[in-house]
């Protein structure tokens, strides 16, 4: 965490989880490359950090109209959204046609650590969809180090896939995988092995690139974070893209 993270937890500031990269990566993007926002989107940005990087941005920087979105709402999150009258909670997949249409346009998209997990629509479709929606994409994703090609992690085997995803694989969390790989499941309405509770992805920096500037963004911003806690094949990467 750091000696900053654990002075904002201590003096609850900020959620133990709280991540300084990615607020280095807001504060460059709200005072460098975007001070003109008006309108954001952060999509996925509910678990294990309750909604915190909406609400710092929101608390730092005068944005009038703000859009946090999961699947789930804790309490937690419920109550701090009524303290905040520009923010609207929108609950379902961010690659949901209604989500699309709830948000709208927006001056930013942020995607910090939920792009490796989509699949049905894949990574690479999400940011086809909000291409057209913004003009700032803030990515902090764990990249993939141990291939040059963007590989799809589900299909390697499940031996391979603990060799790269370090989780234990005898939690109940990845036997329900393991039972249960290729049978629907009951909430989201598509195989287990394709739900974003799981890695999916190990997302290439070339390919990630590559795919943005398909879309007609522009790299503005790269930060490589460091290796991802006791995962080898993965680094922590920040990205700031811009429309052209």
């Amino acid at each position: 965490m750091g000696l900053r993270g654990i002075i904002g937890y201590v003096f609850h500031e900020y959620p133990f989880y709280f991540n300084y990269d990615k607020k280095e990566l807001i504060d460059f993007a709200c005072r460098k490359i975007i001070p003109e926002i008006k309108s954001f989107a952060d999509l996925g940005g509910v678990w294990r950090i309750n909604g915190a990087y909406t609400f710092y941005t929101l608390k730092t920087y005068t944005i009038p109209s703000a859009f946090l979105v999961d699947t789930n709402f804790n309490s937690t999150v419920i109550e701090k959204s009524k303290e905040v009258k520009n923010l609207k909670l929108v609950e379902g997949g961010f690659g949901e046609s209604a989500v699309l249409e709830t948000i709208g346009n927006v001056d930013a998209v942020l995607l910090f650590d939920v792009l490796l997990h989509q699949v049905q629509p894949d990574w690479n479709e999400v940011l086809k969809m909000y291409s057209t929606r913004t003009k700032c994409f803030l990515i902090f994703n764990q990249q993939f180090t141990h291939s040059e090609k963007t590989i799809r992690l589900m299909d390697l085997g499940m031996d391979e896939y603990f060799s790269h995803v370090k989780m234990n694989r005898s939690d109940p969390v990845y036997q329900d995988l393991i039972l249960h790989f290729n049978e629907i499941h009951p909430t989201f309405n598509k195989p287990w092995k394709d739900i974003h509770y799981y890695w999916q992805w190990g997302i290439t920096n070339n390919d990630l690139i590559s795919t943005m500037n398909d879309f007609g963004f522009e790299m503005k911003y790269h930060k490589n974070c460091g290796q991802f806690s006791n995962f080898p094949s993965f680094e922590n990467h920040a990205f700031i893209f811009l429309k052209k």
